[in-house]
């Protein structure tokens, strides 16, 4: 990550001196306009048309692959899980720490009412209505590339919707570090492999 920050810093300082390189003869790579922009383009109006943008549903656009759906009875995610389940037998549960302290038997409606609906995806996918809650999310971008999840609980017929995407070459940081560094394992042995032949 480091190399690609110098790569920038370098890229604008040479734009700034006017400087001219042939780019066969630099001793450096020169990547895009900082800014991901076209030369052509201002930068200026395409900072701006980036503010513009409603980032609130990016999760959900340009998707590679189709989104997984799965719909349940118990909550697939892990949070609420136990406290659905409690709900569900008439057992109290705790309270939300915003609004008090201890245990109270609550009915769905009450043990929901701070959980807000997800306009992006908004019909259960058991029943088709539109009167659903979201309980989890969890979006993850790394290098461009980007996953999430996405559960949502049904007011009319007490189903969960499970939605989850990732693109297909989405990988972690850790996960691309492994593979650069058994790459870099394997070239070495290959390396040694000739070196002694």
């Amino acid at each position: 990550m480091a190399k690609i920050t110098v790569r920038r810093i370098v890229a604008l300082s040479l734009a700034r001196a006017s400087v001219r390189f042939p780019r066969a003869r630099l001793p450096f790579a020169i990547d895009a306009h900082p800014l991901g922009v076209s030369a052509s383009q201002d930068p200026a109006s395409a900072k701006a048309d980036e503010e513009k943008k409603d980032w609130t549903h990016a999760y959900a656009e340009d998707l590679q692959t189709d989104i997984y759906t799965e719909v349940n009875a118990d909550p697939k995610a892990t949070v609420h899980s136990t406290e659905w389940r409690k709900i569900m037998r008439g057992d109290p549960v705790e309270i939300n720490p915003s609004v008090g302290s201890g245990l109270k038997i609550m009915t769905v409606d009450e043990w929901t009412s701070r959980w807000k609906r997800n306009d992006r995806f908004p019909e259960c996918l058991a029943c088709g209505g539109t009167a659903t809650k979201e309980h989890h999310f969890m979006q993850t971008w790394c290098r461009g590339k980007k996953q999430f999840e996405s559960e949502t609980l049904c007011m009319d017929c007490h189903m969960f919707s499970w939605r989850s995407y990732s693109d297909p070459d989405f990988m972690l940081p850790e996960e691309y570090d492994k593979v650069r560094w058994e790459k870099m394992v394997r070239d070495k042995a290959a390396a040694d492999g000739v070196a002694r032949a």
